[in-house]
């Protein structure tokens, strides 16, 4: 296993926000108590989880606003030993969710 890793993981800004960050490249040194002093500056984590064996962890947000802030602020930083890759997880919202948005900015557009 690890082949995954031997490339240069990416910021990937193809997926929607979510409340959910995916963080790669976490060193064997790198503590739930250090990644929640560093992204909890940014908003209230929901919940916080480090998978040594698979090099990432998984911040939970509250607020989406939280974890876009997060992104930006930490993308590749170094963290412990290495620099971080965050990205957005997708996360299992009904399908209704995403749906609606478009016609208020439609009408607002229109008003403007």
């Amino acid at each position: 296993g690890g082949g995954a890793y031997r490339g240069r993981i990416l910021p990937d800004d193809s997926l929607p926000p979510s409340r959910t960050l995916w963080v790669g490249n976490i060193g064997r040194s790198v503590t739930d108590d250090l990644l929640r002093s560093l992204f909890g500056h940014y908003g209230h984590i929901e919940s916080l989880r480090i998978l040594h064996d698979r090099f990432c962890a998984f911040v939970n947000f509250v607020h989406v606003d939280a974890a876009v802030a997060a992104r930006n602020a930490l993308q590749e930083c170094q963290i412990g030993p290495q620099r971080v890759v965050i990205n957005f997880r997708a996360n299992d919202a009904p399908p209704h969710a995403g749906a609606g948005g478009g016609a208020g900015a439609s009408a607002h557009e229109a008003s403007a």
